[in-house]
């Protein structure tokens, strides 16, 4: 066994270098999928007007959710990169309070979800072009909102579309030429006159290089 566990790890030190150095061709158009989960932060109610006059008390009942997104990149120059992205979060509801008229209300909405559709376009920086490639990227664009699974009362109602801001952070690495291995967190902060919130999107996944040279 002890041999055994030996030659594996001989054999990925010897192939790292090769694999490493995968990324060192250029190419224009790259696509990508990234998925894993999604974690949402507590909604001040202070920042909130709801369309009836009230306002969320807490969301501290909105589940960890899953998403992920869709990707194209176009490579402007070595390290710098164009991005268009279509995502998707899907956040489970539990018992959040909402208040109206100065008395808070439990809703149960235990079998409603929230569905967040984000499209986004942004700038990625990669500080290196070969081998483990750490990099850092801003995103901004459109989001879309729906409740699915269930209903939600009338104070809870969500404006359908708005504003969105990412900055995002991760690491590739090519697993073979023109195809790389993708680990990043996000920061989504959606921006409503209704019902602002952010998650942060822990995702990993992988990009395929169209035109590989």
């Amino acid at each position: 066994m002890r041999n055994y566990v030996l030659s594996i790890v001989t054999s990925v030190i010897v192939l790292m270098p090769l694999y490493s150095n995968a990324q060192t061709g250029r190419w224009t158009h790259q696509i990508g999928i990234e998925v894993g989960p999604q974690i949402p932060f507590d909604i001040q109610s202070s920042n909130i007007r709801q369309s009836v006059g009230g306002s969320l008390k807490n969301a501290t009942d909105m589940k960890i959710g899953y998403g992920g997104a869709l990707n194209y990149y176009y490579q402007i120059q070595s390290a710098l990169f164009f991005q268009v992205s279509l995502g998707f979060g899907y956040f489970p509801l539990g018992k959040p309070t909402f208040v109206a008229s100065g008395s808070p209300v439990t809703y149960d909405l235990s079998n409603t979800a929230l569905l967040n559709i984000p499209i986004t376009a942004g700038v990625r920086y990669n500080f290196a072009t070969s081998g483990f490639q750490p990099y850092v990227g801003l995103e901004i664009g459109y989001y879309f909102n729906s409740w699915t699974n269930g209903t939600v009362p009338t104070i809870a109602t969500l404006t359908p579309n708005n504003f969105a801001m990412t900055p995002k952070a991760g690491i590739r690495y090519p697993i073979q030429p023109g195809l790389d291995f993708d680990a990043s967190a996000k920061f989504m902060y959606l921006f409503s006159s209704d019902l602002p919130f952010a998650y942060l999107g822990i995702n990993v996944g992988i990009s395929y290089a169209l035109n590989f040279k």
